[in-house]
Parts: structure tokens; C-alpha cells; sequence
């Protein structure tokens, strides 16, 4: 894999206290744990239950867009430029919810109208025109009348963004983009998808979460990279086993002002977990020398050596019985990689599942 470029993602989503990016299979079942998600990021901001209240809304109603209105493509697009896409982002100020699926062009001009005669309209104006549409049994091809699109609109405060690209002959590709907090800004509606979305394409990333990794999300993260390794004919128990060590080993070293990185992707047909870690220069020399020395050792080896710090034998690094662990649990050969400034570095490991 290139890890050089999933540096690059880490860096694009510089400036957010947390950052969400989900590119699966988008089951259904994922919707209670994107509850959870606004709940963890509303009480990690400190806002009140309204304000949670309104993101878990906007993010399940983002997430069921995708699941109930996303086109059947040709398979050789599903996973290319026709692939769907959510992310959800928490910054200082605000939140930013972004949903990418392909729709048919049959329904573009009949959903770009519906969003632009939302524009504008203040939070009663918006309730007038939920309750006439419900009263009225209004219906459209994305089913309800748009009333999701309009609650969007209203709840999250701010007007919905959205465009349209070419995908195919009979396909458009579909963005929306609902705000929380602070209005859009001209830096807001300038920033561009485009390299993190090349990125989940090139990287086959299926899930990537930077931030802090509080017990709720890591328990949403778990769930998910179980289900997406259960659906692609893998080894569930195996990813669960190298993410349950990936945490401990994050917990030893990551930063509220360069917070950890975890993801899966698929590479090679298997599935890979990728680990990022800010550190000093001296933990990343160490760290990577300890990998270097591991990776060279045979199964019997790895073995003794685990026994070893778990007796406590000997003087160890922090992270040493969680490092051995995901060497010890990979399929193939640990790949690691440091990036960034010297002293800041972001120290990332790869491990196959």
C-alpha cells in the first residue's frame, strides 16, 4: 500500500477534531452506530442535547439517502467512480456531513429544483413547508415527498450544498453537503473532495477514522470492520483481533493536537488494517527498530518474546506487548513508514488480515 498517500489524507483533514470517512457496502445496520457518532462528537464539543439531537438526525438521514436512493451501476463502476461515499467531519465550530451516491439522470433536474426551492428559507418557513408537503402526500422519485431533504435543511441551520458530475450515460454522481454550526464559509464552499475521494479510490479504503477514539467509537469502528470483512469473505476474527490491539497500542501514544488514525483497506484481495500514530522522533526511531527486529523473527520466536514482556522480563517500550501482537496476528510481512516533519512525525503501520 501507499502509505505516503494515506499521509496526505491525514494531512487533508488537518484541522478537524474528528473525521469520519465510510466507503463500504452501506448496510442498514450501520445507522444506529452513526448515532452513536453524533453523540460522541456533540459531547466531545461540549454542545447541548439539541445540537445532538439535530446531528444524529442529519447523519442518519444523510446515510439513509445513500442506502434507499443510491442507483444499481455497472459493477465495474461500484467500486470506482461510481462508488458512494460519507463522510462526516467536527470541527471547532461546526460539523459537516457529506454524502456522494450516483443517481439516475432521469431524476437529477427533478432533485436539483427540490433542493433550490429550499434555499433561502428560514426554520418556519421550512417547517411550512414540511407539514404542507406531508398534508399535501407530495411524492417523488427519492420517495417522501423530499421531506429528509427539507428536516436536513431546517435541523442542520444552514441551506444543503450540492452538485452533479457526469458518471455514465444513464448516471450522475450526486453530492450533498449539510453544515451544523457556524455558516458556510467561502473556505467551506471552496473545499474540494476530490483528493480524499481519489485517495479512497486508489487506497481501496472502506473505513478511516482520525481523531479521538473514545470507547463508543471504537466499539462503532469494531462493528463495522467486522461486517465489511464478513461481507467481502474474510476473516472477521482476525480484523477484530489486530484492531483490538491497534487501540491499546493508539492509546499510548496518541495527541489531542495530532490526534491517531486507524483505517481499513482492501489490498491484494486481503484486507489491511493501517495504524497512525503522531509521535516524537525518538518514539518513532524506536518503534520503528522494535518493528524491524520483529519482523525478522520466526513464529517460535515472536512467541517467546511475547511471553516475555507479558512476565514482565525485562525492561519494555510503551505500546511493546500491543506492537508484537499486531506483527504476530498479520498474514503477510508488517510494512511501517514515518512521514512529516522530523519531530512530529506520524508514524503508520500496515498489517494484513
Amino acid at each position: 500500500m501507499d502509505l505516503a498517500a494515506m499521509h496526505r489524507v491525514y494531512e487533508d483533514l488537518a484541522g478537524h477534531r474528528l473525521a469520519f470517512i465510510y466507503s463500504g457496502s452501506f448496510p442498514d445496520e450501520h445507522t444506529a452506530g452513526l448515532i452513536t457518532l453524533g453523540e460522541e462528537i456533540v459531547a466531545m464539543g461540549g454542545l447541548e442535547k439539541g445540537g445532538r439531537n439535530k446531528l444524529a438526525f442529519v447523519l442518519v438521514e444523510a446515510y439513509q439517502n445513500i442506502v434507499r436512493h443510491r442507483a444499481n451501476v455497472p459493477k465495474k463502476l461500484e467500486r470506482t467512480a461510481g462508488r458512494c461515499l460519507f463522510l462526516v467531519m467536527d470541527g471547532v465550530d461546526h460539523q459537516e456531513v457529506i454524502a456522494l451516491d450516483p443517481v439516475p439522470k432521469a431524476e437529477v433536474k427533478a432533485l436539483a429544483d427540490q433542493l433550490a426551492s429550499l434555499q433561502g428559507q428560514g426554520p418556519a418557513q421550512l417547517k411550512e413547508l414540511f407539514l404542507g408537503r406531508l398534508r399535501n402526500e407530495q411524492r417523488s422519485a427519492r420517495g417522501g415527498a423530499g421531506l429528509g431533504l427539507i428536516e436536513m435543511s431546517r435541523r442542520s441551520g444552514n441551506a444543503l450544498e450540492h452538485a452533479f458530475s457526469p458518471l455514465d450515460e444513464e448516471h450522475e454522481m450526486f453530492l450533498l453537503k449539510a453544515r451544523l454550526g457556524v455558516p458556510f464559509s467561502e473556505r467551506s464552499i471552496g473545499w474540494d473532495l476530490t483528493p480524499i475521494r481519489d485517495t479512497v479510490l486508489a487506497l481501496d479504503i472502506i473505513v478511516l477514522c482520525k481523531g479521538r477514539l473514545t470507547a463508543a467509537i471504537q466499539e462503532l469502528l469494531l462493528h463495522v470492520l467486522e461486517k465489511e470483512v464478513r461481507e467481502d469473505g474474510g476473516d472477521p476474527d482476525t480484523m477484530a483481533k489486530a484492531y483490538l490491539a491497534a487501540n491499546v497500542l493508539l492509546g499510548s501514544f496518541g495527541r489531542e493536537e495530532r490526534p491517531p488514525m486507524i483505517a481499513m483497506c482492501r489490498t491484494g484481495g486481503r484486507h489491511t488494517l493501517v495504524v497512525g500514530m503522531p509521535m516524537t522522533e525518538a518514539e518513532a526511531n524506536t518503534m520503528s527498530s522494535d518493528l524491524a527486529q520483529y519482523s525478522e523473527m520466526k513464529p517460535s520466536e515472536l512467541q517467546r518474546q511475547y511471553r516475555n514482556v507479558v512476565l514482565g522480563r525485562g525492561e519494555v517500550a510503551p505500546g511493546t506487548l500491543s506492537l508484537l501482537d499486531l506483527v504476530r496476528t498479520s498474514r503477510e510481512p508488517v510494512h511501517w513508514s514515518m512521514h512529516g516533519p522530523e519531530g512530529n512525525r506520524l508514524m503508520q503501520i500496515e498489517v494484513t488480515c
